[in-house]
């Protein structure tokens, strides 16, 4: 039997299926234990599975489940989920990967920063910490898609300098076959580059700047989303783009990040 995503349990009602996913939560009843199963797609699914079935479960167990897609008893639905009106009635069972005892509330992440770097890989299921990520991914989509549709040019700007690539920010020095090189501040110089050639350009890249600050707002390591646009007549035409670029972006963001912003609480 193929496994098959949680969306597609919505039109499989009365059939048996295989699923897989992340243990999301735990009840125990008394002869039966609900589990949330979560995807990669934070879909959620309810499974019911006898407790010998389940025995040494944990939060965050990698498994496999087959049984049979049921209608959840009238009263009993959860309109707070996409599956909320349908249950899984386990049969089979199968760990692919054991989690340990998780050391704190994935929920609600109270950790020092050494002990939250330290820890990454696993807060990271944490809902905020992947809403931060969604959101990143959406505003880079929104960027390229807007340029795109003004007929904007994207290249991939070189990461490695044999000089700095912009005045007035330090840069990271690094060993290149016993010569210097620097890591790119800026792809300001490959823009007017390709300008010259394409006319009109962009690209999503990495910049850095070596400026020690104890600040969250300067770090030395971040995606820099870059235009570059030539024959341009005047500064209000030039504003025109920098705007049409950034409406995309929010509407993309409003589009498709709306459950992550309400999350964050953004407005």
């Amino acid at each position: 039997m193929k496994k098959i995503s949680f969306e597609k349990t919505l039109k499989r009602i009365g059939e048996r299926v295989k699923v897989l996913g992340w243990v999301h939560s735990i009840r125990e009843h008394k002869n039966f234990v609900f589990l949330d199963l979560r995807d990669e797609k934070d879909w959620m699914l309810q499974v019911v599975l006898e407790k010998k079935l389940v025995e040494g479960i944990n939060l965050e167990d990698v498994v496999e489940v087959e049984g049979e897609v049921l209608k959840r008893p009238e009263g009993m639905t959860n309109p707070k989920i996409e599956t909320g009106e349908i249950e899984i009635k386990g049969e089979k069972i199968r760990f692919l990967s054991k989690s340990k005892i998780l050391p704190f509330d994935l929920k609600e992440i109270n950790l020092s920063l050494p002990e939250y770097l330290n820890w990454f890989p696993v807060v990271l299921k944490n809902e905020k910490v992947k809403a931060i990520f969604k959101i990143q991914e959406k505003i880079i989509e929104g960027f390229r898609e807007s340029a795109k549709k003004l007929g904007l040019f994207e290249f991939h700007s070189p990461i490695l300098c044999a000089f700095s690539s912009e005045g007035g920010a330090e840069v990271f020095k690094v060993d290149y076959f016993s010569k210097e090189a620097f890591l790119a501040q800026s792809p300001q110089l490959y823009k007017q580059i390709l300008v010259s050639s394409f006319g009109k350009v962009f690209c999503v890249t990495k910049a850095f700047r070596a400026e020690p600050s104890l600040t969250s707002r300067h770090i030395c390591e971040f995606v820099s989303l870059d235009c570059e646009v030539g024959f341009i007549e005047s500064l209000e035409e030039l504003l025109s783009v920098c705007e049409k670029i950034l409406k995309g972006m929010f509407k993309k963001l409003e589009k498709e990040a709306k459950k992550e912003l309400n999350l964050l609480k953004i407005e």
